[in-house]
């Protein structure tokens, strides 16, 4: 029943062209992603990162809501501290895209 179920269960899978993500300037990322008291933008931030894959939510859980270091990062998803870096950089640039298209 459990296997059944889980193919019955369809994945939205969610595509942004790289060129958008890299078209995003870091400054505004930085200022969209700092700490605020706006209810709306916390609420398109959770809608945001509800949106992302497995791998991206992690990572945002573990650098901002946890508090953990890239090195400890790079050992729990068993990536080099500089892949960590990496795709914490294009999550962030991510997010930034969601929240304004949500």
């Amino acid at each position: 029943m459990a296997i059944s179920f889980t193919r019955k269960r369809k994945k939205e899978y969610l595509y942004i062209e790289e060129n958008t993500i890299n078209n995003v300037p870091d400054d505004e990322v930085a200022d969209l992603l700092c700490p605020t008291d706006n209810e709306e933008r916390i609420v398109r931030l959770m809608q945001a990162i509800d949106l992302l894959n497995t791998e991206e939510k992690t990572l945002i859980t573990l650098f901002y809501y946890e508090e953990k270091k890239i090195e400890e990062i790079g050992v729990v998803l068993d990536l080099t501290e500089a892949n960590v870096k990496v795709k914490l950089h294009r999550t962030r640039k991510k997010i930034y895209v969601l929240m304004n298209k949500v």
